[in-house]
Parts: C-alpha cells; sequence; structure tokens
C-alpha cells in the first residue's frame, strides 16, 4: 500500500532533435503521435488515471508549448494540477528544482514521480507495481531511480551499477550511475549483471528533493527559487506559473543526473517490471514496430525497390528508396534524413551542423546560442 498519493510530475520540454525532422523545435516529439493514435505526452498522461494512487499530474514545459499540453490534455480529459512554465531551456535539473519547490510549497512530504513526456511502455499493471516499489523507498527519504534489465549492449543510454539490497524492500543502493559507454564496455555492463539501463525517470518526496539540491546544487536552487518568486499565474482556467525569465536564465544548464544523483548519498534503484523504451531515435523507434517481410517499416508515401532492413517514412513529399540496406530514410516539408541506422544516435550533431551560421566554427555557434540540442 503506498504511503500517500503520488504527484505524477511531467517534464515536456525537451526538442527531441534526434526523431529530427519530424520532431523539431515547433513540435517536438513528446507532442507526436509516433506509435499510436496518442501523441507520447498524452500516453505518458494517461498513464495516471488511477486516481486511488495519482493526483492529478503536473506538468513542467517551454512556454512556447503551453498551447500543445493543454489542448492534448483537454483532449484525454486530463485535468493537470500544475504548469509550469519555462521561459528557456536549462535542462532537467532546473526542471525538476521547480516542480520540487512548487509541490513543497503545499506539502512539503509530496511523493513526485517524475517522468520524461517522451518513454513508451505498454504494461501499465507492471508499471503501477514498480511505482508502488518506488514510493515505499522514497517515503523513507530516498530518491529512487527506474533501472531497466538490459537486453543488448546499447550505446545511447546510460547505465547504473547496483549496490547492496535495501532492507525490507525490493530496492537495492545505486553504487554509480556511469555514462554512456562505448560498445565493449556496454558488452561488459550486459556481461557484469550489476547494470541497469538508467530509465531517466524520478521518485522522491519534495522535501527531501529540496534538501539535496540545496546541498549539492545550491546556485540552481536559488536560481529556481527566485524564478518562482518572481513568476506570474497562467492566463487561463490551467492552475500554473510563468516562471521569471531573469532569475531563470541565470540557473546552470545540468542534467538531474549530473547535479544531484551522481553525487548524492540517497539514492536507492528498483527494477522496472515493465516494457520500456526510450523513442530518442529512429533506430529506437523502428525496433517497437512490426516490420514487413524484407524487415522495413515503410510510412506514408514511400515506395522501396531491393531495400532490406530499413525504416522509411514520408510526412508529405513521394520518397523512392533503391538498393540500401539498414539506413532510415524520414522526409518532411521541412527536411529529409539519410543515416545509417547505426548512425541515428548522431542525428543530433547534423542538426546541430544546420543550425550554425554559414562558415561559423561549431564552438563559435555554440557560443553565440545558435546550437540548442539535447
Amino acid at each position: 500500500m503506498i504511503p500517500t498519493k503520488i504527484t505524477p510530475t511531467v517534464l515536456a520540454g525537451g526538442s527531441g532533435s534526434r526523431l529530427w525532422p519530424l520532431s523539431n523545435e515547433a513540435t517536438p516529439k513528446q507532442f507526436l503521435r509516433l506509435t499510436s493514435d496518442w501523441s507520447m505526452l498524452q500516453q505518458t498522461l494517461m498513464r495516471f488515471d488511477d486516481t486511488a494512487r495519482f493526483k492529478a499530474p503536473m506538468v513542467v514545459c517551454s512556454e512556447k508549448y503551453r498551447e500543445l499540453v493543454i489542448e492534448q490534455s483537454a483532449e484525454i480529459s486530463c485535468s493537470l494540477s500544475d504548469l509550469l512554465l519555462e521561459p528557456m531551456k536549462r535542462d532537467s535539473a532546473a526542471a525538476i528544482a521547480a516542480a520540487a519547490l512548487r509541490a513543497a510549497t503545499l506539502d512539503a512530504d509530496a511523493l513526485l514521480l517524475i517522468c520524461p513526456s517522451d518513454h513508451l511502455i505498454h504494461d501499465t499493471s507492471r508499471f503501477t507495481k514498480s511505482v508502488d516499489d518506488a514510493a515505499a523507498l522514497a517515503a523513507r527519504g530516498y530518491i529512487v531511480t527506474f533501472g531497466v534489465a538490459p537486453t543488448h549492449p546499447e550505446t545511447g543510454y546510460g547505465y547504473i551499477r547496483c549496490g547492496a539490497k535495501l532492507e525490507a524492500s525490493d530496492g537495492l543502493l545505486v553504487d554509480q550511475f556511469v555514462e554512456k559507454p562505448d560498445a565493449p564496455t556496454a558488452c561488459g555492463y550486459l556481461a557484469s549483471g550489476r547494470h541497469l539501463w538508467n530509465s531517466g525517470m524520478f521518485m522522491a518526496r519534495a522535501d527531501v528533493l529540496v534538501e539535496e539540491l540545496s546541498k549539492l546544487a545550491p546556485d540552481l536552487l536559488a536560481a529556481i527559487r527566485s524564478a518562482i518568486n518572481e513568476g506570474e499565474p497562467a492566463d487561463d482556467a490551467t492552475p500554473g506559473l510563468k516562471l521569471g525569465s531573469d532569475a531563470f536564465k541565470t540557473a546552470p544548464s545540468i542534467s538531474f543526473d549530473y547535479a544531484v544523483m551522481e553525487k548524492s548519498k540517497r539514492t536507492a534503484v528498483v527494477r522496472a517490471h515493465f516494457d520500456w523504451c526510450d523513442l530518442g531515435s529512429w533506430d529506437a523507434l523502428a525496433d517497437v514496430m512490426a516490420p514487413d517481410t524484407a524487415g522495413n517499416i515503410c510510412q506514408g508515401a514511400v515506395a522501396t525497390v531491393d531495400v532490406q532492413g530499413s525504416y522509411c517514412r514520408s510526412a508529405g513529399p513521394e520518397v523512392a528508396v533503391i538498393g540500401l540496406e539498414n539506413v532510415v530514410v524520414i522526409a518532411t516539408e521541412s527536411g529529409v534524413l539519410v543515416a545509417s541506422k547505426n548512425a541515428c544516435q548522431d542525428v543530433k550533431k547534423a542538426v546541430a551542423a544546420l543550425s550554425r551560421p554559414k562558415g561559423a566554427t561549431e564552438l563559435e555557434a555554440e557560443h553565440a546560442g545558435r546550437v540548442n540540442v539535447q
């Protein structure tokens, strides 16, 4: 039995650049209907319809996605408890700090389940069982992450090295967070049996999050606290807050893993007993779809000749793909991507290159604020 109702906290501010050109700054992947008739955000919100277990969700996103969030939540009759609007991107630590501070003003012991808005999970019953396991540990003062048993030596995910089992629970202490590995290292992680994929989902009490942020990222917490104090109410019936831009822009741009999880002594992990996929790249999306007899997935106005093991999708122009194997071909009115499946993690490099002014170096563009890739 969970100790208290859980507040789902959905992070919906990412740009999803590795799914370019379909995902872009105007409509990033969390708002796209990639695998069903519902967007990734809607599928995430629908996991929390058990009102005996969950409170109404809180969403943190960019100001420019406010209307999309309101429209898509209304489409599935999901009432939001709060909508925190970021004036600019500052990565997940700032978003989680804002959610924790906001929740703590109402209830310091509030249990937050922090979820990205772009994960694919089909088995809701197993998901809620793992959530209950995490809630029991979070109530004891741990910041809990969900670790996914690796099925192959994935180089696109971070990993968690598991430590000792926690007494009277199904959880484990976190021994170490490790970054995205190269292929030989990933093979070693898979063989060790001690490593889990880092899902990027967390659960903790609001007061614990604030305490750890105050110790490990005090400058960031102070900036976000000021941004909340300087914030303005949203201009509609949805409860919400536009965070103050002058304070928010002073917050360091850093992930929650870097800012807190890799340094905290209060971290634990529960094994995710549910199906899970981070749809962060085109090859990952292809892996969750049913191929034809040639191993191809074709969507839209696409014709293939002598093509095998490929994902070809058009959201507009007619596309012909001939004599290729294990490629991704994506066409929209605004751009075209052709890549080896093995290179899909590098799409963000191409997006960065396209964003640079002609003749500018990557470093110059970054300082000019032209390269903004997650």
